[in-house]
């Protein structure tokens, strides 16, 4: 624990220089007085995995596997925090619409007028950043974590986000991210496109889209395999994407000729 206090009250005081999807699209926030923000540079990251000590690597307070190695490869984070924040839900889906062409939404998680949404932009299971928009209430936050990062680490990171509030929608949606899959991908025109859900998910609704947002098909979820036919889709992307019970898993797959 005190390697961890150590490590955040050095993180905390430097600033970042390195752009990120915080400082694309919400920069207008970071001069709000409403707002507090938190931004971090990639060598503090850096000189964090250097002092961190082997038996770290098990401290249930930094739940992050290969924790070295995962520090060692951030390049910066930002946060913004917005408090009492009129528009809260309308900042909400502007982020998501801003997002959209860059970042693949993994989950969403609803709960009344609260929502979280995970975003990450990757290239062949490698993750280069992850963003996390949340409205509770009157509330917006937005965070961003650029590096080079694996899909079972950054499950670590989003189990921590600090609001009770958050931690208790994610922890009862009880879904990991990582635990949907659709292949093969890139899929052929006339194949079988295979669709795993977690076991949480089935009873759920699954729809596949283009990437205009155009429902192509719709389908309910009766067990955790599910075969789609690509014929009479054309070449191009898509998502498919599993609802229930406030909670929403999305995954792109690509069709070929």
């Amino acid at each position: 624990m005190k390697y961890l206090s150590l490590i955040i009250c050095a993180l905390i005081s430097f600033q970042l220089s390195a752009q990120n999807a915080v400082d694309k699209y919400f920069s207008n926030h970071l001069d709000n007085e409403k707002a507090t923000v938190v931004q971090v540079s990639g060598k503090l990251f850096q000189y964090a995995a250097a002092i961190v000590p082997d038996e770290m690597e098990s401290d249930e307070e930094f739940p992050v596997k290969d924790a070295k190695d995962f520090l060692s490869n951030i390049t910066s984070f930002t946060l913004i925090k917005v408090e009492a924040l009129e528009n809260s839900q309308a900042e909400y889906k502007r982020g998501l619409n801003s997002l959209g062409d860059e970042f693949e939404e993994l989950v969403r998680i609803r709960d009344k007028d609260n929502k979280v949404s995970i975003l990450i932009n990757e290239t062949d299971d490698m993750i280069h950043e992850i963003v996390a928009l949340v409205t509770t209430d009157n509330e917006f936050v937005v965070a961003a974590l650029t590096g080079e990062m694996r899909l079972d680490q950054i499950q670590d990171i989003v189990s921590k986000i600090q609001s009770d509030d958050i931690q208790s929608m994610i922890e009862g949606a009880d879904v990991e991210l990582g635990d949907m899959k659709v292949f093969p991908n890139p899929a052929t025109s006339n194949a079988q496109l295979i669709v795993e859900i977690p076991e949480k998910m089935i009873g759920g609704s699954m729809t596949i889209f283009d990437l205009s947002g155009n429902q192509v098909q719709t389908m309910d979820a009766t067990n955790n395999r599910t075969e789609i036919s690509t014929d009479g889709l054309a070449a191009g992307q898509y998502v498919v994407e599993i609802n229930k019970a406030g909670v929403t898993l999305k995954k792109k797959f690509i069709v070929v000729d």
